[in-house]
C-alpha cells in the first residue's frame, strides 16, 4: 500500500535527518498533490527520499573534513619525504580539505570528474616524479580511470 509504504519512508527519513525539516516539507507537499495517482505520488516520494539519503551522505563527509584536515596536517608535519592519497566521493569534501589544510597547486594535485582525461595521466606521472608534490586529493567516481 502506497500510504504504509510513504509513512514507513518519511518516518525513516525523519530519524535520518532530524532538524533538516525537508521530510515535513515532502510530506506536505505530497498530501497537497492529492490529484496524484498513489504510483505517480509514490514516485515521486522514492525521489524526494533518494535526494535526502544523498545530501545526508553529503553531509556525513562534511562532517568529517576537520579530523582529516587534522591528520593531514600533522602527518605532513611528521613525514617531510611522504606522499599521501586521500579518496572522497563528493567535491565538497575535496575543497574542505584542501581549503582546510592550505594546500597549494603547487604541494598538491586533484584528480575528479572536473580534470580532462588527458590531463588526469600527467597529474599523476607528475604526484609520482614530483618530490615537492606531496599530496593527491581524489574523486572516487574518477580516480580509477587515467
Amino acid at each position: 500500500d502506497a500510504q504504509v509504504y510513504s509513512s514507513s519512508i518519511a518516518l525513516l527519513m525523519a530519524r535520518l535527518c532530524s532538524g533538516k525539516g525537508k521530510v515535513a516539507s515532502i510530506l506536505k507537499q505530497n498530501t497537497a498533490d492529492t490529484q496524484l495517482s498513489a504510483a505517480a505520488a509514490t514516485a515521486k516520494l522514492k525521489e524526494e527520499v533518494n535526494n535526502i539519503i544523498m545530501e545526508c551522505w553529503k553531509q556525513t563527509g562534511v562532517s568529517k573534513i576537520p579530523v582529516v584536515v587534522s591528520a593531514l596536517k600533522a602527518w605532513l608535519a611528521k613525514n617531510k619525504d611522504g606522499k599521501i592519497c586521500i579518496f572522497a566521493h563528493h567535491s565538497v569534501v575535496l575543497d574542505g580539505i584542501r581549503d582546510g589544510a592550505q594546500l597549494s597547486k603547487a604541494n598538491s594535485i586533484r584528480i575528479d570528474s572536473k580534470v580532462d582525461p588527458e590531463v588526469r595521466g600527467r597529474e599523476v606521472d607528475r604526484f609520482q616524479d614530483d618530490r615537492t608534490v606531496r599530496v593527491v586529493l581524489l574523486g572516487l567516481s574518477s580516480a580509477s580511470v587515467a
